[in-house]
């Protein structure tokens, strides 16, 4: 555990000083899409990184999220603004597989249960 975390402290400081140089380099080209392609690229990377070290790609996605977030305001700023549809797509893919998880036959042999549970959500949104 000790190693892993140590790894994955020195992944986090060399990413400090890499990222911004990649994301400048790739601002440099002029292209909104191949700054995009290379902010997704750098994300999956480092997802995949953590992915091998730590077995957990979650940690992975929370770190991409935060370096785009301590890159220079410029960078990051553009890089968030640039990335919102991609966002806005993976969050539809995610409700829509969290959709699909719902058992119909569960709902309809839990109908009164669901029916109560919908009603308290209900009601704690109006309060």
């Amino acid at each position: 555990v000790l190693i892993k975390l140590l790894v994955m402290a020195c992944i986090i400081l060399v990413c400090r000083w890499i990222w911004p140089v990649c994301l400048r380099a790739l601002q440099g080209s002029k292209s909104q899409d191949l700054f995009l392609l290379g902010v997704v690229t750098l994300c999956v990377v480092m997802t995949m990184m953590t992915e091998k070290v730590l077995n957990s790609a979650e940690v992975g996605a929370f770190l991409s999220g935060m370096l785009i977030n301590t890159a220079p305001r410029d960078l990051s700023s553009k890089a968030v603004h640039l990335f919102e549809p991609v966002r806005d797509i993976f969050a539809a893919l995610f409700f829509s597989s969290i959709g699909m998880l719902i058992n119909p036959a569960f709902l309809v042999k839990q109908a009164i249960a669901v029916s109560i549970l919908v009603v308290g959500v209900l009601i704690g949104k109006v309060l």
